[in-house]
């Protein structure tokens, strides 16, 4: 580039050469018209130079930092205000190991002097008092397997039963009773009998024995503890069954290792129904045996390896059991002569309310017109005191999935099949 400059430079010295002039010096400097004066520029430190960059790269990344802040905190407060105004019903997350539950069954302990409704597909299982001297016998109910010996723990749905002679248990249920309304412990009422409800568990006491009712709760969108819809359930569905079958009677029929037993007054056991003449039937084991209210016959269940079950009936003493269908749920009439069950099903398919009648051995669907568009999940019929009607809840469920879910109870004529839903 210095070369090509001086070259320039060069030319008119010799185009003066060429013509015999000699160039004068120029002694003024050229001024052009358009020039501007020049301003001399203060010299910036090299310090000066890197606080300027500093301070800009901050400006900038306060530039993109905060309005994201910004956006952020706004997202959050309009969704919670919209939750909010979308719903002024606190909404509840279920726990994830608590599915949707459509079936249900009713769990019955004669011993204990309880039942309840269960979910169809979860696991039961009744532990034996750790020592003499408690006494206290637990059934805890679980969707996923139950370990071999009870630990308490608040993950499990369970039904604890303990003398009141128990002195620690009994004053711990008393100072409980002494608490409501104070500390978050609220009135309640299991099937008619008043107890205290810490939003964890629900304690009553009954002839003789304190029950305590284990649930699970979530807590809302308000910051509160509330009951999962199985906990209410439960809650409602639990009664105590009658004086005979109270749980300090002489005797017993329960389940014992999958076969129908009795227990005389002095603990001795009978095996009434053993499990392992029914191999050939495809049953593995029995479960929820109850006797009929005049104590003549017993219904009880047969297991599978698969999740069909089947129902039976006999004398109380085992002699000539019947096999009556497919079905769960086995619930006696008044008069001992009829019982009511639903069916299993293992796809989407309707749950019906059957009656079996014990003389003629008939057996009759009495649900299977109702439904239309929906598909009906009937759950654990329960009869009028006169025997004329059964009373059952149900899901409805619409299977091309256009229809929301409702659910429902209908009371049904057990002899002409009529229903009405209420």
């Amino acid at each position: 580039m210095n070369l090509i400059t001086n070259f320039l430079k060069r030319i008119p010295k010799k185009l003066h050469t060429l013509a015999g002039v000699q160039p004068q010096p120029n002694t003024q400097p050229a001024v052009q018209p358009w020039a501007k004066p020049k301003t001399k520029i203060p010299k910036i430190s090299k310090k000066a130079l890197i606080v300027l960059a500093v301070v800009i790269l901050i400006l900038l990344l306060v530039k993109a930092v905060i309005p994201f802040f910004v956006r952020t905190v706004d997202q959050i407060i309009n969704k919670g205000q919209g939750t909010a105004q979308a719903s002024p019903t606190p909404i509840i997350s279920e726990p994830k190991d608590e599915p949707v539950t459509f079936s249900w069954e009713t769990y019955t302990n004669q011993r204990l002097n309880f039942q309840v409704s269960v979910p169809s597909s979860w696991e039961r299982k009744e532990y034996e008092p750790k020592s003499a001297t408690t006494n206290q016998a637990t059934v805890a109910f679980d969707p996923k397997k139950l370990p071999d010996k009870y630990i308490f723990a608040r993950s499990y749905y369970a039904v604890i039963v303990t003398p009141v002679g128990v002195k620690e248990e009994f004053n711990k249920h008393k100072n409980l009773i002494e608490s409501i309304g104070t500390d978050s412990i609220t009135e309640t009422f299991l099937d008619g009998i008043r107890g205290a409800d810490t939003g964890s568990f629900i304690t009553v006491e009954h002839k003789g024995y304190i029950y305590e009712l284990v649930l699970k709760s979530v807590r809302s969108d308000e910051g509160k503890f509330v009951y999962t819809q199985i906990s209410k359930r439960v809650i409602s569905s639990f009664k105590f069954l009658d004086e005979q079958n109270a749980p300090n009677q002489l005797g017993d029929i329960r389940i014992d290792d999958g076969n129908v037993v009795g227990v005389d007054q002095n603990g001795k056991k009978t095996v009434l129904i053993n499990k392992s003449k029914f191999t050939g039937d495809g049953i593995k084991n029995f479960s929820e045996v109850k006797v009929s209210p005049d104590g003549s016959l017993m219904c009880f269940i047969g297991n599978t390896d698969s999740p069909a079950t089947f129902l039976y009936y006999s004398d109380v003493g085992g002699k000539t059991p019947f096999r009556i269908t497919g079905g769960k749920n086995c619930v006696w009439s008044h008069d001992s002569g009829k019982i009511a069950f639903n069916n299993v099903v293992s796809d989407v398919s309707p749950v019906d309310v059957f009656i079996f009648i014990i003389n003629s051995k008939d057996l009759k669907n009495i649900t299977r017109i109702v439904g239309g568009e929906f598909i009906r999940f009937y759950e654990i019929p329960e009869w009028s005191q006169d025997d004329n009607f059964i009373v059952s809840n149900f899901t409805a469920f619409d299977p091309s999935g256009t229809l929301q879910s409702y659910t429902g109870s209908s009371a049904i004529n057990a002899t002409t099949g009529e229903v009405v839903d209420k």
